[in-house]
């Protein structure tokens, strides 16, 4: 068995577990940590009669109405992960309009940091067949409502009064895909732009 030789775990994916074994005694490992950060998505959707979709999950501590999201799969542009996890948890269609925010946090789920990004999204269309496997509730509620109710976190309601505020001031924050050429090498990227609407 490798540990038994000295060898560490580093991390592991569906077929395997990644060990290692630093050789030079003298000083510590040299080796990227492994993954530490989990990267979320939700999507704030808008309909053309000032609603937005809301959710309440099944499996949750406390029941509350959210944004409709969940991780961003490996390879996954944030924007199409949004509009993916938008589909599967509520069945709405969507485009992609802007960035509204995003918060960083720490000691989340396996002890990892958590970076959560929420774009606003257009639906385009109506009808409502949400995920029993996901979802408890889901509905078109009104802004106001949703920034009133009792059942809706704090920081819920500052990602609204952020895309409220955003609109207001006529700025979009877009997500646009790039390629960077650098003799033989070529890197895709998504970047983040500022823009008037």
């Amino acid at each position: 068995m490798p540990c038994n030789e000295g060898f560490n775990f580093h991390h592991a994916r569906d077929n395997f577990v990644m060990m290692f074994k630093w050789l030079p005694t003298h000083r510590a490992p040299n080796l990227p940590p492994a993954c530490h950060t989990n990267l979320g998505v939700g999507g704030l959707v808008l309909n053309d009669k000032n609603q937005m979709l809301v959710v309440v999950e099944k499996h949750t501590e406390v029941s509350h109405w959210k944004l409709p999201g969940g991780y961003v799969e490996r390879g996954e542009d944030i924007k199409d992960a949004a509009m993916r996890e938008v589909k599967e948890e509520t069945g709405i269609d969507t485009i992609f309009k802007s960035l509204v925010t995003f918060r960083h946090a720490h000691k989340r789920m396996f002890g990892n940091s958590d970076i959560y990004v929420v774009v606003l999204l257009e639906a385009t269309s109506d009808d409502i067949n949400k995920s029993d496997i996901e979802i408890k509730d889901c509905k078109w509620m009104d802004v106001q409502e949703y920034l009133n109710h009792s059942e809706v976190f704090g920081f819920n309601r500052f990602i609204v009064q952020q895309a409220l505020d955003l609109q207001k001031r006529k700025l979009e924050f877009n997500l646009t895909t790039h390629t960077a050429q650098h003799g033989k090498m070529s890197l895709e990227y998504t970047a983040f732009t500022v823009g008037d609407l």
